[in-house]
């Protein structure tokens, strides 16, 4: 009888133990669930971050001011870059029109009447092509003969050859329009019986102003001449003998106020210090920039102002 009452407590407390047991595995199986699905965690998961990478706050989705001004950020932001490249194009375009305008070329004619003559007229041709130059001559028809071989030099050096009438009377040029027109074909045709060409290039003894109207422009017109004049005198036709110095200062004065250079020489005998000043004119005119340029039909014409004309 006791033994099997102990044993019977035996088996009562085994039950015991193995239910306490139990219980507490359950216990421990269960609190990491709950705490799982009763706690929300500080951080969110990666994973949960990749699926809601542009979720807003509440006060970020019912606020449009918040909404306005991280729009206005963005657009200044996007618009960052333009206005840089805009800025940089602008700066890139002004260098560009700098490199244009200083390398804009300006223009000179060398023009050279009264000629031919020997010695004055051959030395100025030496210098032209030692410089590399050419140069236009308004040649007076009846010193052409005998001197037959300086025009033909002229032309063959690839200078251009103009009409200064054929005796350079101004009683006679002047008399009347038909006797100037008549001049200029004489002159015309002594130069074509010599190189072969008819020029319609002229210009006037003395230049063309109080000598030139509308009626008289349009005449000259029609017998395909056009005038020429000059905006620069070296003062050698009135002062040939002039000092050297001053020869050059007039043929450079008020030279960078003028767009189109038409500068006046003379090339007749008595013209000795044209030559000698001429190289240093030339050089200045080089390193200046200019480029040296002949008068042909297709340049435009020049000539003093006519009452009611703009000059041209």
């Amino acid at each position: 009888m006791k033994n099997k009452l102990n044993c019977i407590l035996i088996l009562a407390f085994s039950i015991f133990l193995v239910g306490c047991t139990l219980e507490k595995n359950i216990r421990n199986d269960v609190t990491p669930k709950e705490q799982l699905n009763n706690e929300k965690p500080e951080n969110p998961s990666i994973e949960e971050a990749e699926k809601e990478p542009n979720k807003k706050s509440k006060v970020e989705e019912s606020d449009p001011k918040s909404n306005e001004k991280s729009n206005t950020e963005a657009n200044k932001k996007t618009n960052e870059k333009p206005e840089e490249e805009n800025k940089r194009e602008s700066s890139e375009e002004f260098e560009e029109n700098k490199v244009v305008t200083s390398n804009k070329k300006k223009t000179i004619y060398l023009t050279f009447d009264d000629g031919p003559s020997y010695k004055v007229t051959n030395n100025i041709l030496d210098i032209l092509k030692k410089n590399k130059v050419k140069a236009t001559f308004f040649l007076i028809g009846d010193q052409i003969k005998d001197k037959e071989d300086v025009v033909k030099r002229i032309y063959n050096e690839g200078n251009s050859i103009g009409l200064h009438s054929y005796t350079h009377n101004y009683k006679k040029i002047y008399s009347n329009e038909d006797k100037f027109i008549k001049e200029m074909f004489n002159c015309r045709n002594e130069i074509n019986k010599v190189v072969g060409i008819s020029p319609n290039i002229i210009r006037f003894p003395g230049g063309s102003y109080k000598r030139l109207n509308k009626g008289f422009l349009k005449r000259l017109h029609d017998n395909n001449f056009k005038v020429y004049d000059w905006n620069l005198d070296s003062s050698d036709g009135l002062k040939p003998k002039a000092p050297l110095d001053e020869l050059y200062a007039n043929a450079i004065e008020g030279s960078e106020e003028k767009g189109t250079l038409i500068l006046l020489f003379h090339c007749a005998d008595v013209h000795q210090n044209t030559c000698r000043v001429l190289p240093k004119i030339i050089s200045y005119y080089k390193s200046k920039g200019y480029e040296f340029k002949l008068i042909t039909e297709e340049t435009k014409e020049f000539y003093a102002p006519i009452k009611g004309w703009s000059f041209i």
